[in-house]
């Protein structure tokens, strides 16, 4: 095989491998999609208690507006509150619930099965 083509073939089970992740993901928490709890991480990792949407977006490899897709869908569920900050009325900020909190808790065995059985 030539190695543009081999380069291809690589490229393309990349985007596979990351799909079929995804779809087994999903179907371990009907509760929540593998890209919602992305985004929940993205939240933790950045360290504060409520981050701007574009430190998440930032964090996660997504552009602020599909993060702010999906933290409306997640507030909508009670995951999550989305509020402006306080000196600047153009930042949004997201902050995880006490609901999401719980719902994380809650799916941490099945992660860890998950990640166990994955690797």
């Amino acid at each position: 095989m030539e190695p543009i083509g081999h380069k291809a073939r690589v490229f393309g089970m990349v985007f596979l491998l990351a799909n079929r992740l995804q779809l087994l993901g999903d179907q371990m928490d009907p509760g929540m999609t593998t890209k919602q709890w992305l985004l929940v991480a993205g939240v933790l990792r950045c360290g504060n208690e409520a981050p701007a949407l574009s430190e998440v977006a930032a964090q996660i490899g997504s552009s602020r507006q599909n993060v702010k897709k999906m933290a409306v869908i997640l507030a909508r569920r009670g995951f999550v509150a989305m509020e402006r900050d306080r000196d600047d009325a153009r930042v949004v900020r997201i902050r995880l619930t006490e609901a999401c909190l719980a719902h994380l808790r809650q799916r941490d065995g099945i992660e860890r099965r998950f990640l166990e059985a994955l690797f």
